[in-house]
């Protein structure tokens, strides 16, 4: 599976979910049912690291302990997910 479908649906399910961010877990829930082949916890990692680091995607920490941190598109992953 290659890194740039992993990057490129995991900005296609982020914007569905807008304005709601999604838990890590969800995401991946969502990758294997769009890509009908779940990727490895490593390759899942490696995306949302480098989704991360070009400022596509932010996490905002939970509320109340013990709740997962959600996953949201910025304005520059706004713009990367509509090309």
């Amino acid at each position: 599976m290659k890194h740039s479908d992993i990057c490129r649906e995991t900005l296609d399910i982020l914007h569905d979910a807008l304005p709601m961010g999604l838990p890590e877990d969800v995401i991946q829930r969502h990758l294997k049912a769009r890509l009908r082949v779940e990727p490895s916890k490593a390759a899942f990692d490696d995306a949302l690291h480098d989704l991360k680091q070009r400022g596509f995607i932010s996490s905002m920490e939970p509320e109340f302990d013990g709740d997962p941190a959600r996953w949201h598109l910025t304005e520059a992953g706004e713009v990367k997910q509509r090309r």
